[in-house]
């Protein structure tokens, strides 16, 4: 049985995921922190982040904004 690979984030959502990381002035380790919480699971980077991973984070980072 063959299952399918999950669709990476999009460009345009690791864009996003960077400009919210310099907006809410996270350093490396803080975004990398949070994005493992968000996920449960070990995160190095913005685009190692599936689709649905990167939209989570996306609007997890949004709600910190307020």
């Amino acid at each position: 049985m063959n299952i399918p690979k999950a669709e990476p984030a999009t460009k345009k959502q690791i864009n996003y995921i960077d400009i919210l990381v310099i907006d809410l002035g996270f350093t490396t380790k803080q975004r990398n922190f949070y994005m493992n919480g968000i996920t449960n699971r070990k995160v190095n980077a913005p685009d190692e982040l599936t689709k649905l991973e990167a939209s989570k984070v996306i609007g997890k980072f949004l709600e910190y904004k307020e």
